[in-house]
């Protein structure tokens, strides 16, 4: 019988979309710091490398141009991390973009790459992942959220839990 691990399920997730993302050619991949932690819980740096990967980089700091070479860019739909991005692709800091977001971008941060020609021109791929989730067990997984015991637990957040339940659930089944 095969054993299915959430640990083991998001790390084959991570290395295929990376292998099938990078097919054999040699790219960059940049992440920010939320989805670094996402990875890194689960993936060894090394077995990234070995997925035709030179260079993990960070997004939020700062970086060498690269315009010879593709990224593979795998982050989290904040808004400062699409400003981020957004004057990564207007610098032409790479040769093209592969988008990975580890859930869905929200409609106002999509129009912020959808406004920007340059973005439009640079962007090779889009996709989400729906990866927005943390293993902690085999069987176990966290969300990360600070607010989340609070308002379940709290007196006074009682009119917020039945809309925090159906945001948990939504998130267990995406």
């Amino acid at each position: 019988m095969v054993e299915s691990s959430a640990i083991a399920i998001l790390e084959d997730v991570i290395l295929q979309t990376v292998r099938g993302t990078a097919r054999g050619e040699w790219k960059v991949l940049v992440l920010d710091e939320g989805s670094k932690k996402l990875i890194d819980s689960v993936c060894n740096e090394d077995d990234l490398l070995e997925e035709n990967i030179t260079n993990i980089e960070q997004i939020e700091d700062r970086r060498p141009m690269n315009k010879e070479m593709d990224a593979i860019y795998i982050l989290s739909p904040l808004p400062h991390i699409v400003d981020c991005l957004v004057a990564d692709l207007q610098r032409q800091r790479y040769r093209k973009a592969h988008l990975i977001w580890t859930s869905v971008l929200p409609r106002d941060q999509r129009a912020k790459l959808d406004q920007s020609a340059m973005a439009r021109d640079q962007i090779a791929q889009l996709k989400v992942l729906n990866i927005n989730f943390y293993p902690r067990e085999s069987h176990l997984i966290t969300f990360r959220d600070p607010w989340s015991f609070p308002m379940l637990f709290h007196p006074a957040c009682n009119q917020l839990v039945r809309r925090h339940m159906d945001d948990l659930a939504q998130k267990v089944i995406d």
